[in-house]
């Protein structure tokens, strides 16, 4: 995929090995000598293998169909050193690497699948573009592990940085899709400017545009957004269009309303940054003074409970579509701090937005939204209800 991780070449895995080899597997037509024994010690496959009840536990030469040759005398060369020290050293390709991962998995070296992973797993760590081709490959492989690894990371990982690489870049549609399906944290504008530009690179794959378009929610972006679409050139059919954002429409009139109980099914932070390792969330850049929540779909809310980090004044937005938005609750006045639990007469919300202007601050990421029965007394000299709760200074 054009990205490298270190690797050199394995040194001939026999060396050391005193005791002449009792068994030769023919790989791609190619003789690879080994000791019955120490395979059998490593690997359940081979000792099933050359268990007295299979014919292969008598023949001298074993031919090992579907095998690719490199990928077969690493696993090997592990087998006998119990090293990874080619995986630090010389530059291996990240297909490589699973073809070697396959190969353990096959042959049932699972201390060698286990190590493989953990290093593709450290090598990609907190790398944008790493990551996404990892989630290529892991897809391609079908290694499931590492399929969620990267799900995970995309899932907290911020991509509305300006500066920051193209979400699908070298990707194939089924990878392309799969991150659709995760939901990154970006805005719906960010995320179909950049699968058209995919599309655009790709156009062999013209015959997935439909279904990949069917990921984007096309009724939150304005009529601005959609020429992208048809200029310069035509990616879909206007009528396929103009009956996916009628069906979005009609869906989004849908509303829900859960009693009693926080809806907030993992956060998805589609202005300002999560960060896993503190549990918080903050704004995206010190110059921006908002943080921006999504909560993926229409919830009939009256409550929203959050914990400020600091001492700050704050205010609450809430907006169905993110392009009218209501402030509910104004504490801009006020200094607050610690869990905040705020009351509001019942609203249609999909996104809630903080905003807050101090140069440094911070919420808590679990995020509670609700629709409360047991409410407070509303206060009716204000346009909002009071919160209880909290601490505010006057």
């Amino acid at each position: 995929m054009g990205k490298l991780i270190s690797v050199a070449k394995p040194a001939n895995y026999l060396d050391g090995c005193k005791a002449l080899p009792d068994v030769t597997f023919i790989v791609q037509s190619v003789k690879v000598p080994a000791h019955r024994q120490i395979l059998s010690e490593k690997s359940d496959y081979f000792r099933a293998m050359f268990d007295g009840r299979f014919s292969e536990a008598k023949s001298d030469e074993i031919v090992l169909k579907g095998t690719k040759l490199i990928p077969f005398t690493r696993v090997l060369y592990y087998i006998y050193t119990n090293s990874l020290g080619y995986l630090y050293e010389g530059m291996i390709r990240l297909p490589e690497i699973f073809d070697i991962l396959k190969c353990a998995q096959y042959y049932m070296v699972d201390d060698l699948e286990s190590r493989l992973i953990s290093k593709l797993k450290y090598s990609c760590d907190h790398k944008d573009r790493l990551i996404v081709l990892l989630l290529q490959n892991a897809l391609d492989y079908q290694v499931d592990e590492l399929v969620l690894f990267c799900a995970d990371f995309i899932l907290i990982t911020d991509y509305g940085y300006s500066d920051s690489p193209r979400l699908f870049d070298e990707l194939t549609p089924t990878a392309v899709e799969y991150f659709l399906q995760l939901r990154p944290c970006a805005s719906e504008s960010r995320i179909l400017e950049d699968l058209v530009y995919w599309m655009r690179q790709n156009t062999e794959s013209k015959a997935t545009f439909p279904e990949l378009l069917k990921h984007i929610e096309l009724h939150l972006l304005d009529n601005e957004h959609f020429s992208m679409l048809f200029e310069p050139t035509r990616l879909v059919t206007r009528r396929f269009f103009e009956n996916q954002l009628h069906q979005q429409r009609e869906q989004a009139k849908m509303v829900h309303k859960v009693v009693n109980q926080n809806v907030v099914d993992g956060v998805r932070v589609v202005e300002g940054k999560e960060i896993p390792s503190e549990n918080v969330l903050k704004p995206l850049k010190r110059d921006e003074n908002y943080i921006t929540v999504d909560l993926k779909k229409r919830f009939l809310l009256n409550c929203i409970k959050l914990k400020l980090f600091y001492h700050n004044s704050y205010t609450l937005s809430i907006s169905q579509d993110m392009r009218d938005w209501e402030r509910v609750i104004d504490h801009s006045k006020y200094k607050c701090s610690g869990q905040q639990v705020l009351y509001f007469p019942e609203r249609v919300v999909r996104f809630t937005r903080i905003e807050c202007k101090a140069s440094n601050w911070a919420i808590d990421a679990n995020i509670e939204a609700i629709y409360a029965t047991d409410l407070p007394e509303l206060d009716q000299a204000t346009p909002v209800c009071c919160d209880f709760g909290s601490r505010v200074d006057q």
